[in-house]
């Protein structure tokens, strides 16, 4: 009888543990497949409070007027977490110039489960 208590609160217990997730994102500006004006910063949304000592991005540029090239990775880019530490903020010095841009990022939630993506957008 006592073993059967023992195995019904372990099973109790790993019911009730919170469920841990990786961040999702919710929404970034520009919106992935957009067509901007000129912009140094990226705004990327997540649904859960971000790790500050896991994240990083990248600014890809993967095409000029119209034309594909070989991916080129922007100089000076930085990213930051917003105050809330729900956003990655990724900054370039300059606005970006007419062309296609990839941003490549990684974030990990409160628990470091880590997640990776990438949006792409169009700078006119």
């Amino acid at each position: 009888m006592l073993s059967v208590r023992i195995v019904f609160a372990t099973v109790l217990a790993l019911l009730s543990a919170p469920v841990t997730a990786q961040p999702k994102l919710l929404s970034s500006s520009p919106a992935a497949g957009s067509s901007i004006p000129a912009t140094s910063r990226v705004d990327i949304r997540f649904d859960e409070v971000l790790d500050p000592a896991d994240f990083r991005a990248t600014i890809v540029m993967t095409g000029m007027n119209g034309h594909p090239h070989a991916p080129m990775e922007m100089p000076g880019v930085t990213s930051a977490l917003s105050g809330d530490r729900r956003s990655l903020v990724v900054s370039v010095a300059k606005p970006l110039i007419a062309g296609t841009y990839r941003v490549d990022w990684h974030v990990a939630g409160a628990d470091a489960r880590r997640t990776t993506g990438s949006i792409d957008f169009t700078v006119r």
